[in-house]
């Protein structure tokens, strides 16, 4: 399995304030590098799959509020980023993922609560060696 890096997920983060705006920045390194790792630790100590660390990006981003703006995009940009390094696909419409997004930023899902919406949305990329 493939994880992100911190800098991977500052460029995700530094590209989507280029385009579509908003404070660029990061209020604290600590916090985000907690969240990057909060997938490798979930994954190493719970067996966690594609859908769970894909999950714990989502959540543990968004949650972090590490960056001074743009924390559910670099979060949205995280979860798919990961799933497609990692030969799957998020299979969900942008309605869905605003309001699953918004759900976590509130504190209203938990992390279980998301890998659990992420099991509906989330599947192997199907590869034809045709």
């Amino acid at each position: 399995m493939r994880f992100l890096t911190v800098q991977q997920i500052t460029r995700l983060h530094d590209e989507g304030i280029a385009l579509f705006g908003g404070d660029p920045g990061i209020l604290d390194y600590g916090k985000l590098q907690s969240a990057v790792v909060a997938p490798q630790y979930y994954r190493l100590y719970a067996g966690a799959d594609i859908v769970g660390c894909a999950a714990s990006y989502a959540y543990n981003v968004m949650q972090a509020h590490a960056f001074a703006d743009g924390n559910k995009r670099v979060g949205h940009y995280s979860v798919r980023t990961f799933v497609e390094v990692n030969g799957h696909r998020l299979n969900a419409s942008r309605d869905q993922l605003f309001g699953l997004y918004m759900a976590i930023a509130s504190g209203i899902w938990s992390r279980d609560a998301v890998e659990s919406q992420f099991r509906q949305w989330i599947a192997p990329t199907n590869v034809s060696m045709a």
